[in-house]
């Protein structure tokens, strides 16, 4: 039988602060290292910008381009270092102006990138 280690991470955000909010799930996970044998980190849905917004223009500017945005970057570290996949809810946007579309949407990122 095959064990799986999963270490779910629920914070209170700091709502539209998604830095304040990365260095919250910093601390938690701090304690954790490569040899602490985790295989994912689970983040809830908008786990990082806080949940309820007044509209579209209240997130927008929390909204970010799935392999660039902060979140990305703050997966991709911690998936390194911690050696395992790390699956975060995050704001995402898709093209700009007309095209322009808005997702409630989920990462899943492995240590190789």
């Amino acid at each position: 039988m095959t064990t799986l280690r999963l270490a779910a991470i629920q914070i209170s955000p700091c709502h539209g602060d998604s830095t304040q909010s990365m260095l919250k799930a910093d601390a938690l996970l701090s304690n954790h290292n490569e040899q602490s044998g985790l295989d994912v980190v689970l983040l809830p849905e908008l786990c990082f910008t806080g949940y309820t917004f007044r509209d579209r223009n209240d997130i927008k500017p929390l909204l970010e381009v799935a392999d660039t945005g902060p979140t990305a970057v703050w997966c991709r570290k911690q998936s390194q270092r911690l050696r395992c996949s790390i699956i975060c809810g995050f704001p995402r946007i898709e093209g700009q102006g007309a095209s322009e579309k808005c997702f409630n949407s989920v990462m899943v990122i492995a240590p190789d990138g």
